[in-house]
């Protein structure tokens, strides 16, 4: 008898905790996916600062070069006559430095778009510029920095290679005579490769140590969210077996109080609910303070039953119905909304029995006998 009453009771109580298996796990999605999101906007930030410092060290390596040169060329005491006084001046200078693969001094020709190499001096054995003196050489994309070099001092941010050796352009214009020439540095842009490369790779352990530290964290959340629930889950599993005892007739069963206040709520609710049924027993059915209990309850649980009817809520209202049965067994309305309830549920055959009952308890009520018309015309259809 007490089935129904136990139902009930566990659904609210999950209503009024706020927990269900579903609201624990998208909780627990929640957490997940902000931690990942964290996790990539930390990657991402490693990966532009990682980008940013690589972009840094190829300018200063080139600013640095052009320096120098600059320096190499406007501090001569004695200004070289002639291209070839340049490149011997610029030998001695970059004589086993390491940082610049080749110098070529340029000189212009009469269209503004090709430049003629003059002297071509290389400083690194593997690398090959791939032009020859004499040459006139033009570069599309590189023209206006060309023409500027024989202007001012400047540089190519771009980075070049032949597959092998990478490297960065830098160009220093000097006048020998009344001529002006451009000297071409092609920078290496090795060392700055290997720091970039370091930097990698303590990125990518900083990365790995970030992606495990973050599995571990969504590990965490995911496992107490079990254990929570597990927990969570044998609290109503006690409850259902206090229920049961009580359905047994033992009605002593009491849930002792806790720590925790929500439990203590619950506790108390069905502690109540207990004492209200032991109530029940030593009551006499002549006792007009039971029949008003019961006729209390039974009209809050009417009510209750037929809202959830109008909301289509028909499984929580057939179990408000299901405890007013037992409450009042002959109730012509109890009955009544009994087989409106599972004929919605498509349960004509439940139905049909309940509207019959109901025809029993008020043979004239013309709905019930209606209503049980169509369900046997619905089940003749099945």
């Amino acid at each position: 008898m007490l089935d129904s009453f136990k139902k009930m009771y566990l659904k609210k109580s999950c209503a009024v905790s706020g927990f269900s298996k579903k609201f624990l796990l998208t909780i627990a999605l929640v957490y997940s996916l902000f931690i990942v999101a964290s996790s990539v906007i930390i990657y991402l930030t490693f990966s532009v600062s990682e980008k940013k410092t690589g972009q840094i060290l190829y300018t200063e390596n080139i600013k640095y070069q052009s320096r120098i040169l600059n320096l190499i060329v406007e501090n001569q005491e004695n200004i070289p006559e002639s291209p070839e006084g340049l490149m011997e001046i610029l030998r001695k200078n970059y004589k086993g430095k390491e940082g610049v693969l080749s110098l070529i001094i340029f000189k212009k020709t009469d269209d503004d778009n090709y430049f003629r190499v003059i002297d071509i001096l290389k400083l690194y054995g593997l690398f090959d510029p791939k032009i020859s003196r004499g040459q006139n050489v033009t570069v599309k994309k590189g023209v206006e920095i060309l023409k500027n070099g024989f202007s001012y001092s400047t540089y190519d941010r771009q980075i070049y290679t032949d597959g092998i050796v990478k490297w960065q352009n830098i160009y220093q214009p000097v006048t020998i005579g009344k001529q002006k020439f451009l000297i071409n540095g092609l920078i290496s842009v090795v060392e700055q490769e290997k720091i970039i490369k370091s930097i990698d790779s303590r990125n990518s352990l900083y990365r790995t140590i970030l992606f495990i530290i973050s599995a571990l964290i969504m590990l965490g959340v995911i496992v107490s969210t079990c254990l929570f629930y597990q927990n969570y889950s044998g609290i109503l599993k006690g409850l259902a077996s206090h229920f049961d005892q009580a359905a047994q007739g033992n009605f002593n069963v009491r849930i002792k109080q806790t720590d925790d206040i929500d439990f203590n709520r619950l506790a108390d609710s069905f502690n109540s609910f207990v004492d209200s049924l032991m109530d029940k027993k030593t009551i006499t059915m002549g006792s007009e303070d039971y029949l008003a209990y019961i006729n209390s309850r039974s009209n809050q649980l009417f009510q209750e039953g037929v809202s959830l009817i109008k909301e289509n809520a028909f499984e929580d209202a057939l179990e408000s119905f299901r405890v007013l049965e037992i409450l009042k067994p002959d109730s012509h309305a109890v009955v009544f909304n009994l087989g409106v309830i599972y004929a919605k549920m498509k349960r004509y055959m439940e139905a049909m029995v309940m509207f019959e009952r109901a025809i029993k308890i008020d043979p004239d009520h013309e709905l019930s006998l209606r209503y049980k018309e169509k369900v046997v015309k619905l089940l003749n259809r099945q």
